[in-house]
């Protein structure tokens, strides 16, 4: 008689993500970031490795989502608009 092998199904790992809220950026900063580089890579950086020093992130995240919004951009003012 063939001897039944039971199969556990593996279980699911539960991604790893940090969710970082950068807040309002400038366009070039945001272009960096894009790229790869600039200051809010450093910052995003910074932010992973003091939640892994505070214990708040035991292990490297699988995912780091960076929210950031765009600033709006100053346009020309016209000065005969605003005496209408």
């Amino acid at each position: 008689m063939a001897q039944a092998t039971e199969k556990t199904a593996p279980q699911p790992s539960t991604p790893r993500y940090v969710v970082l809220n950068m807040g309002r950026q400038k366009r070039k900063k945001i272009k960096q970031l894009k790229r790869g580089e600039g200051a809010l890579l450093d910052a995003v950086n910074e932010s992973v490795a003091e939640m892994k020093s505070d214990g708040t992130l035991s292990s490297e995240p699988d995912l780091v989502v960076v929210v950031v919004v765009k600033e709006k951009q100053k346009g020309a003012r016209l000065p005969f608009i605003g005496a209408l």
